[in-house]
């Protein structure tokens, strides 16, 4: 790892394209029991350099500005700070694909405080010491309960159970008939609607067979590029259906489509999940008000 000052200032000479600042800081090399997490450049000098952001100067800048880059000082000011807290307040293999304890919980290196780029995406030493697209640490999107990776590793429990919430509602679920239609592929595979949204960055899910739900990465700019509250990639408050989060899938009727029951019962009908029944049922009684509302409107004679 000694030769990683140089590749790094070689990388920056013959690659400028790469970059947007002037200066390329030689790292110190890693603690021995860090497991290949890099970490803050020198957290006593600069504490928002990271290593990985000295090439990738754009997506440093922008998560910079997120809450991520503040969460150690968020955790030590909030007045309840606990050891157990920590894990989700620095940089370790909580929310990314490493099995081996390094980082933050290794070795209380500070230069592993906030949720830095490795985070999410992993031990950056082996792209680092040899940058190629083969061993780019790449981050996963999927989000479950009982994943052992991904955003739901942090945001849970009854601190904050994003992912519990997450998995009660339809988001969650995969219309399976829908997520394997082009045409609709854009709403109902969390893959198609980030290249709708026309978000081309890479992940670990990406060129998957397997369509993702619509996880949190769907909805939420990780990198902070954005500049909506929650880093959502659209506004929430926006009344433009053309530029309001949610109208961009939840826009296609102005009320139920009567016949839109027997559709879905017609291709569900030789299946039977539960994501099935559930959608059969919400469409029908879907149905069933916008009919009842109808028959009110109408004048008396």
């Amino acid at each position: 790892f000694g030769s990683l000052p140089v590749l790094l200032v070689g990388v920056f000479l013959l690659l400028p394209g790469c970059v947007d600042q002037e200066t390329v800081f030689p790292p110190p090399d890693p603690p021995t029991s860090s497991e290949g997490f890099l970490g803050y450049v020198n957290s006593q000098i600069d504490e928002s350099q990271t290593i990985c952001g000295q090439c990738h100067a754009s997506k440093q800048t922008a998560c910079a500005t997120t809450e991520h880059a503040e969460a150690w000082e968020g955790l030590q000011g909030s007045g309840h700070s606990a050891e157990f807290c920590e894990g989700c307040h620095t940089t370790n293999l909580l929310g990314n694909t490493s099995t081996t304890e390094g980082g933050m919980l290794a070795t209380g290196d500070p230069r592993y405080q906030d949720v830095q780029c490795e985070s999410c995406h992993g031990p950056g030493e082996t792209h680092v010491s040899n940058p190629q697209r083969s061993n780019v640490p790449l981050a996963t999107l999927a989000v479950g309960v009982d994943l052992s990776s991904g955003c739901g590793q942090c945001h849970r429990d009854a601190h904050h159970p994003f992912v519990e919430q997450w998995a009660e509602s339809p988001h969650a679920h995969v219309v399976e008939f829908a997520a394997e239609r082009e045409e609709c592929a854009a709403c109902h595979r969390g893959q198609g609607t980030l290249i709708a949204w026309g978000e081309n960055g890479n992940y670990l899910e990406k060129f998957s067979a397997d369509p993702l739900p619509v996880v949190c990465g769907v909805c939420h700019d990780v990198h902070g590029e954005t500049m909506f509250e929650g880093q959502l990639r659209f506004p929430a408050n926006s009344t433009s259906i053309e530029t309001q989060l949610c109208s961009k899938c939840h826009n296609r009727r102005p009320e139920p489509d009567p016949r839109a029951w027997m559709r879905t019962a017609f291709r569900c009908r030789s299946r039977t999940s539960a994501v099935c029944r559930r959608t059969i049922a919400r469409t029908w009684a879907a149905w069933t008000r916008a009919a009842t509302a109808r028959r009110r409107r109408r004048p008396t004679r």
